[in-house]
């Protein structure tokens, strides 16, 4: 968890600190060598000693069991500058988005692991060849093009490697991802990142389903190209669907419903409604953080490996520490209600998917 909120607060200061040049000042980043891993480590021993003792094996116990190691976890600068130079296949998500400075610096304790990642959106499959390049060590990465009806049935998976699979699919179409993840054996993956349909129903769909059980626990969930919550103006469309009552403060935004992921992580201290959720699922209780930057929305899972006790200890808790004077009440349907509206759809016609489809043929 320290882990992950370092990386929050120092990925704010990393995106506040962007040259002209769209580089970073290095100054900002280097660790610092009163931090170095053997003086923390020293810091820690000479912390766990006497009454402390019991505590020192429980974290020494507790880091044995995380899924990346603490010592040697390359900084944001050098997770960011990572992704900038694995983009050999001239992805847009660098030259086009800068995701290397939006997202890039909150990969870095994923960058020496064996990392399974799965991308929704594929197009010239210049990204998945990032991200082969981005983590040498991964053990899976799996790509989700978009297709219909008799592509999905000719193309539905294709083994390129026996570390990197394709399907041919929908996003939004909840047969064919239940077809997927059972072709998968239920696997689930240490990142997730959205560059789909960019249709926010489709984003919010996407995570309802795949954050619960296709997510690892302390896992990553990007969602990118959030720019199309924002398009108000006359009838705006993408890949020949329909962008509907978008805009700020619109109800057809996913930013503006991921907005109020801020009231849901502080839950406990809402007197009338203590277990609010913006999903009927209630899959955002299992959000344990969540940082919002240019163009993307980045969402954290809780309890990563180790501190699975912990993250139980605090949900148990909730009620006897912070249970003054609830009262739940009548109000508290109405909130939840307005709050768990989803998103509206809007139309993709059949010329739309005719269109869409000779877009991808011709360009694709």
């Amino acid at each position: 968890m320290l882990t992950l909120v370092t990386g929050i607060l120092v990925g704010a200061a990393f995106t506040a600190t962007v040259k002209p040049s769209g580089l970073c000042d290095r100054k900002v980043f280097v660790d610092n060598p009163q931090l170095s891993s053997a003086k923390t480590q020293r810091s820690f021993d000479e912390a766990y000693t006497g009454d402390n003792a019991e505590h020192g094996r429980e974290h020494n116990s507790v880091a044995s069991n995380l899924s990346f190691p603490l010592d040697g976890v390359p900084s944001p600068y050098e997770s960011a500058i990572r992704f900038r130079d694995a983009n050999e296949a001239g992805s847009d998500k660098v030259s086009l988005h800068s995701y290397h400075l939006m997202y890039g610096p909150f990969l870095a304790p994923y960058l020496k692991t064996s990392v399974r990642l799965l991308e929704i959106g594929v197009f010239d499959g210049a990204s998945l060849k990032l991200w082969g390049n981005l983590f040498p060590n991964h053990e899976k990465i799996v790509g989700l093009g978009y297709g219909v009806g008799d592509a999905v049935a000719k193309d539905f998976k294709k083994e390129l490697t026996s570390k990197l699979s394709i399907y041919t699919g929908d996003q939004s179409d909840v047969h064919f991802l239940k077809q997927m993840k059972v072709d998968l054996n239920h696997e689930q993956f240490d990142i997730i990142i959205d560059d789909g349909s960019h249709v926010p129903w489709h984003q919010l769909f996407t995570f309802e389903i795949m954050f619960d059980t296709w997510l690892k626990p302390g896992g990553l969930y990007i969602i990118e190209d959030v720019e199309t919550s924002y398009w108000d103006g006359s009838r705006p469309k993408i890949y020949g669907y329909d962008i509907i009552n978008a805009g700020m403060g619109k109800k057809g935004s996913v930013v503006e419903k991921f907005k109020w992921m801020i009231d849901v992580l502080n839950r406990k201290f809402i007197d009338s409604d203590p277990a609010f959720s913006i999903f009927t699922s209630e899959v955002d209780h299992l959000v344990s953080h969540i940082a919002f930057s240019e163009n993307c929305i980045i969402i954290w899972k809780r309890s990563p490996p180790g501190l699975e006790t912990e993250w139980d200890m605090v949900a148990k808790s909730n009620n006897a520490n912070f249970s003054r004077k609830r009262k739940p009440g009548v109000l508290r349907m109405f909130t939840r209600k307005t709050h768990q509206e989803k998103l509206p759809r809007g139309k993709h016609s059949i010329l739309s998917r005719l269109a869409t489809s000779l877009w991808i043929f011709l360009f694709g």
